[in-house]
Formats: C-alpha cells, structure tokens, sequence
C-alpha cells in the first residue's frame, strides 16, 4: 500500500466517523510549502473516548494494527506527550 492509499484510507476513514483532525509533517510541508520525502504520515486527530472502538475496528483487518490500550493511554496523556500509532503490514 503507497503512502498515498494508506492517507486515503486513513483520511476517509475520520471523515466518515466525523472525526476531526489535520495532516501535518511531510505530507503538509510538501503541499504548502517545502518538499520533503520521509515514509511515514503524521496527522493530529480530536478522538475522544467514544470513537475509540468505532477507529480500531475500522482499522482490525491484517493490513493494519492499531492498539486501543495505547489509544486509550494516549488520550489521557498530556497533550505535549500524547501519541499513537497506526502500523501497516507489507
């Protein structure tokens, strides 16, 4: 899966569970300003608790592996320190 299908995914995804969020490192630079090239994708997502079931089983098929205990953590971290992973499988 390119970077670019994996963003549509991902961005579909939040959109359809009117989640709000941004895209920003590499994937914004490049488009607004200056070109970067760095294989991963770096979004600021508002998921509150009661989206975090619909989020990792929209992502449970083998493709991908989301943790709800770490998106659970990350949620109740300061904002400064709050992090989350989606990883996908080659």
């Amino acid at each position: 899966m390119s970077q670019q299908e994996l963003l549509n995914r991902v961005v579909n995804t939040l959109d359809d569970l009117q989640i709000a969020y941004f895209v920003t490192g590499s994937w914004s630079s490049s488009l607004l300003g200056e070109p970067r090239s760095t294989h991963d994708l770096d979004l600021v997502v508002n998921l509150g608790l009661s989206k975090i079931d619909s989020i990792v089983e929209s992502f449970a098929d083998e493709r991908y592996y989301l943790s709800s205990v770490a998106v659970r953590e990350a949620i109740h971290l300061p904002p400064e320190r709050s992090r989350s992973n989606l990883w996908t499988r080659h």
